[in-house]
């Protein structure tokens, strides 16, 4: 366990990636009136012999400080994790956010392809908001590829609809996604997806990707970005190991990156961004 003031965590701030552990935590400190966290998971790295599975939450909320953690469980060999949150206020006028299981729907050991989930805000929107996720929690069999994919369709002022979704062979015990809504026509807000088929196909896989989003239009300043992984793609005869990574970011738009290392078989994968220009 450690401290850290900034919006992102990852395993190796607390112990060497050659030491697995199942549990991972680091408090942050916060300011009096603490707020929420959706979270979303950056980068993975876990050993292809156990059962994949990761959580990312928080627990022990005080008025000073909460506790990040970034956990596996059962005989899964988790070598590193990273994620990011967005802090939300209570009193926020601007974002509402919530998490998504398929266990919502269905036990985890009864596994389906596709789940799809009606989410009702806790607050009507004025107009239909623009909606990004991220995915925050999986349990995947080792035994096939991963697939996992997470999106929104029928956003309303009142609500969506979650899918969470497999395809092929892949045995998807459970994932959980966070969602993040906020009014689409904030000018200081921009948001959108990237993927490495946007840069190249599926079956030509390769460790290094890397692309460019730009903004539907231009900021008064350089935003402050999170991403979080939407989607993946990934071979099972090998570690699943995967990191999000952002560069040149700048007021008309930023690099992205979705790579991999060592064997690591990586098909596809995909984020949702948020880019905030403070005011």
């Amino acid at each position: 366990m450690s401290t850290d003031p900034t919006n992102s965590f990852t395993t190796s701030q607390v112990r060497p990636w050659d030491k697995p552990q199942t549990e991972n935590s680091i408090d942050i400190k916060l300011a009096p009136n603490p707020p929420s966290f959706p979270m979303g998971l950056t980068a993975l790295d876990i050993d292809k012999r156990h059962g994949i599975r990761i959580k990312a939450f928080t627990d022990n909320l005080t008025q000073n400080s909460v506790r990040v953690h970034l956990d596996a469980w059962g005989d899964t060999m988790l070598y590193m994790a990273s994620c990011n949150w967005l802090e939300v206020f209570a009193n926020d006028r601007e974002f509402q956010h919530g998490s998504v299981s398929t266990m919502d729907d269905h036990p985890w050991n009864k596994p389906q392809m596709t789940t799809a989930i009606k989410v009702n805000f806790p607050k009507a929107f004025g107009a239909a908001p623009t909606v990004i996720v991220w995915l925050n929690e999986l349990d995947l069999n080792e035994k096939h590829n991963w697939r996992v994919k997470a999106t929104v369709s029928d956003v309303t002022s009142t609500g969506f609809i979650m899918h969470l979704d497999t395809w092929g062979d892949t045995i998807m015990y459970s994932a959980t996604a966070t969602w993040i809504a906020y009014p689409a026509n904030r000018p200081n807000i921009m948001s959108g997806s990237y993927n490495i088929m946007d840069v190249r196909a599926w079956d030509q896989p390769r460790a290094v990707n890397q692309g460019n989003v730009e903004f539907n239009k231009a900021l008064q300043m350089v935003p402050r970005v999170l991403s979080g992984l939407n989607m993946m793609d990934i071979g099972c005869s090998a570690n699943m190991r995967i990191k999000l990574g952002m560069s040149n970011v700048s007021k008309t738009g930023m690099t992205w990156n979705i790579d991999a290392w060592g064997d690591t078989v990586l098909y596809s994968a995909g984020a949702s961004y948020l880019a905030i220009q403070e005011l």
